[in-house]
């Protein structure tokens, strides 16, 4: 694919991930039908976990695929991916940059930020598109890298470090109770866990914050979740970082019925309803 739409003399196998920038509109087009071959093909190796995928743990496990059977797969996505294409607006064009949000710097700063953070709910992303990832010449190594740097990473690391006033009193209350709490690893994985998702949600939000023009808006779509029985209510501590930014918000709220929540059957042990609340929240200049 690569060596089609990108780079003719590039090697067979890829020695650096692809730049998504680098792709073009065709090379983008064709990736992602690629993307959608490679899920069904590998739809054995999910798992009752829908965000996780197994690797092949010997040879035998390995898929044997020929390549009729590819084009069949590709042709079929192509022609589902085309149906649904619109016309782009050519006169507003889009340029893609690839890194992390702490290290954002744009040409100049924006009017309006619309983005929606990882929730804090220990879902691993990066796992959860390996396919894709794969596909695009990441190897494990990269793979690696990529886990402990997601925002919301269920890879953590021993912190000394406490809870900082500028996340706001809620996020202090809520390590409190997870620090206090009774169950296993409460002290040292969990409160580990949820210090790396605050510190690192405080630095995307100070970075956007940066990037974004003090009169502009920033719309981040974010959801609650729990620990154990204890309420962590995401979208409020959000609202407190960017108060002590210096920015207002406002806040609107959709109830969802169905999360994942439900999948692991101990969390039955402390709630009986998997119900969550995902929130609009919406910063502005904080009048004078």
């Amino acid at each position: 694919m690569y060596r089609v739409f990108v780079d003719e003399d590039a090697p067979e196998l890829l020695l650096e991930p692809v730049e998504p920038a680098s792709l073009s509109p065709l090379a983008s087009f064709f990736y992602c039908a690629l993307f959608t071959c490679v899920r069904q093909l590998t739809a054995s190796f999910r798992t009752s976990n829908p965000t996780w995928i197994r690797g092949a743990q010997q040879d035998s496990d390995r898929l044997d695929v020929d390549w009729p059977q590819i084009d069949r797969l590709l042709a079929k996505a192509s022609a589902g991916l085309s149906a649904r294409l619109t016309m782009p607006d050519l006169e507003t064009p889009a340029n893609l940059f690839e890194g992390s949000v702490e290290d954002l710097k744009l040409p100049r700063k924006a009017d309006v930020v619309l983005s929606s953070p990882p929730y804090c709910t220990r879902i691993d992303y990066v796992i959860a598109t390996k396919p894709e990832l794969v596909m695009l010449g990441n190897d494990a190594s990269d793979i690696k890298r990529l886990r402990r740097q997601m925002l919301g990473t269920p890879l953590t690391e021993k912190t000394k470090h406490g809870p900082s006033s500028k996340w706001g009193s809620s996020a202090v209350q809520f390590m409190d109770a997870v620090v206090s709490h009774h169950t296993k690893a409460a002290g040292t994985y969990y409160r580990n866990y949820y210090l790396g998702y605050l510190g690192g949600l405080f630095k995307s939000l100070r970075a956007i914050d940066r990037a974004t023009k003090r009169k502009g808006s920033i719309a981040l779509v974010v959801q609650d979740s729990y620990f154990k029985e204890v309420h962590f209510d995401l979208p409020l501590i959000l609202s407190e970082m960017g108060e002590s930014m210096g920015r207002c918000s406002e806040r609107l709220d959709f109830q969802v019925t169905r999360t994942k929540a439900a999948i692991n059957p101990g969390s039955r042990n402390y709630r009986t309803t998997f119900s969550a609340t995902e929130s609009l929240i919406v910063f502005g200049k904080k009048e004078d």
